[in-house]
């Protein structure tokens, strides 16, 4: 991100993950302007002042969030992390339908304020999610993508790291394929 550095980076989604990466992009200075989307408004406003309120540990960024899309206008970057949590002894086929639905909705609209932007999919399950909201609007190729094997990766080389006794660091592997159960 750093070519984007000082650019405003939207984060779609408040939960547990859209905050990390919201938290993450603060520490690290990628962004000039954060802004938070999520249909929950109070827990958007909520996230937008702990994160404010932190930010005298920061490098400077404006943050700002509402439960209206606009919010997001003029991102380079947009992180969509929204979507329906996978329920136990549900598989990620079955979840697809609900995520599915809520990235053709939201794909058109996030690229309609941000039409520049790169658009990266986490909502699971990823490759089909992201699938579908590259289909739903005419972008260029690779402005929309989803994290796939990332997290497939790091698990795998921290698993191997704690096998070995070595840090984590110094373990390089990718898983390929689908992220899947």
């Amino acid at each position: 991100m750093s070519e984007h550095r000082g650019a405003k980076v939207s984060i779609i989604g408040v939960g547990s993950v859209g905050t990390a990466i919201a938290y993450a992009c603060l520490i690290r200075g990628s962004a000039g302007a954060l802004a938070l989307y999520d249909t929950n408004a109070k827990k958007v406003r909520a996230e937008v002042l702990d994160l404010n309120h932190g930010s005298q540990f920061v490098p400077h960024c404006t943050v700002s969030g509402s439960d209206d899309v606009g919010v997001t206008a003029g991102s380079a970057i947009v992180v969509v992390t929204a979507g329906a949590k996978q329920h136990p002894g549900q598989s990620r086929l079955e979840l697809a339908a609900t995520n599915v639905a809520m990235a053709r909705e939201l794909t058109p609209q996030l690229l309609e304020h941000s039409p520049g932007a790169v658009v990266i999919f986490v909502t699971n399950p990823v490759d089909i999610v992201t699938y579908a909201a590259a289909k739903s609007v005419d972008a260029p190729s690779g402005r929309i993508f989803g994290s796939g094997t990332v997290l497939d990766s790091s698990r795998f080389r921290f698993l191997i790291g704690e096998r070995a006794g070595v840090a984590v660091g110094n373990v390089h592997g990718l898983i390929v394929g689908e992220h899947g159960d």
